[in-house]
């Protein structure tokens, strides 16, 4: 799937649930989040509860921003699960040029306390060019 450049307005995250061999192409396109901090509200959301694990995904040329006022500041009594790029189960994904800034939780979270059986993720990341 390749996006066109600019910006795109996420209400939620994109839930991607037992696919496999896709590719998302940013083009350079930067995925704004809206929202609270709940995970659901991670731009990209591999796997999802239950969880139905998703293989060989490319995560390309994006800018993921988030929706928190104070990124990087514990705010006692709001959540803090809002990530980047989620990934619960799976295997094979690639994270490449891909800058993330504000989210509420952390930029990348992989198979983050799930407390089902589920396959461990390997994931590769690559830094911005």
């Amino acid at each position: 799937l390749k996006f066109a450049g600019g910006t795109y307005r996420m209400d939620k995250g994109l839930l991607i649930r037992g696919r496999n061999r896709l590719t998302f192409d940013g083009g350079g396109a930067t995925l704004r989040a809206t929202g609270t901090g709940q995970q659901i509200e991670s731009l990209f959301y591999l796997g999802g509860l239950p969880v139905l694990a998703s293989s060989d995904i490319v995560i390309r040329d994006f800018i993921l921003e988030g929706s928190s006022p104070t990124p990087g500041v514990y705010r006692k009594g709001e959540p803090e699960y809002q990530s980047g790029v989620t990934v619960l189960g799976g295997a094979r994904v690639e994270i490449a040029n891909v800058t993330i800034r504000k989210v509420y939780g952390g930029g990348l979270t992989v198979n983050a306390g799930a407390p089902y059986p589920t396959r461990g993720p390997s994931v590769t990341i690559s830094p911005p060019a």
